[in-house]
């Protein structure tokens, strides 16, 4: 079994291109004007590592603080 590496470049890069063609589509379709700008997606990849950051730190914290006993 390999170790797990956290590599967050290839899906979220593929995930952004993915939206922004949606995004660039639907602005065709409805004749709105929609795009995608590099500051949008560094936002949400930051938002993102900040939530995933505290909500990693409070399952953390409970756990550390929890009752061996409560938890099985």
């Amino acid at each position: 079994m390999q170790p797990y590496r956290w590599n967050p470049g290839p899906p979220f890069s593929r995930n952004s291109l993915i939206g922004g063609g949606l995004l660039t589509l639907m602005g065709r379709i409805t004749t709105l004007p929609l795009a995608v700008t590099p500051g949008m997606v560094l936002s949400v990849l930051a938002g993102t590592l900040v939530f995933s950051i505290l909500s990693g730190a409070i399952a953390t914290r409970r756990l550390a603080g929890a009752d061996p006993a409560d938890l099985f």
